[in-house]
């Protein structure tokens, strides 16, 4: 049972990497870009340091990505009346089209997955749930990635 079971684990965490690529393909934008204007369109007016870090990317590389975006027609800059020098950034028409489209396909996969959970009895569901916190639990606790961050790596 225990093999099966981790074959069948290993399967679902080959085909969740692989949803991760492929869920939200609009246009011709990359994972990155897509989740830029997201984030974006959930907090209008965002400026490039604040979306580093929620990006959890360097300043530099939310930069090359706004620009980018910028050139692609999906987010303008704008600064503010107050600060010729602070910069806000905002989605165009075309970005907001894009942030839609996002949001609705988000929605059918939540939609579907509740569909799912419905299948199972609240007791079912706190078993797959500390099952899925007991499994992060050992991704986290690994001896080589914490050794290294013991050795200052």
């Amino acid at each position: 049972m225990n093999t099966e079971l981790l074959q069948q684990f290993n399967h679902l965490m080959t085909a969740y990497k692989e949803l991760e690529k492929t869920q939200h393909v609009i246009s011709d934008l990359n994972l990155a870009e897509i989740h830029t204007i997201v984030l974006i369109g959930k907090q209008p007016e965002i400026n490039v340091n604040n979306l580093a870090l929620l990006r959890e990317i360097s300043r530099s590389a939310a930069s090359q990505l706004t620009k980018k975006l910028e050139t692609k027609g999906f987010l303008q800059r704008k600064t503010t009346e107050k600060n010729n020098k602070a910069v806000r950034l905002s989605l165009t028409p075309k970005g907001e089209e894009i942030y839609a489209t996002h949001q609705a396909q988000q929605h059918y996969l939540e939609e579907k997955l509740n569909d799912v959970f419905k299948q199972y009895s609240e007791e079912q569901l706190q078993v797959i749930i500390d099952f899925m916190k007991n499994v992060e639990k050992v991704w986290t606790e690994l001896p080589w990635i914490n050794e290294g961050k013991v050795n200052g790596k």
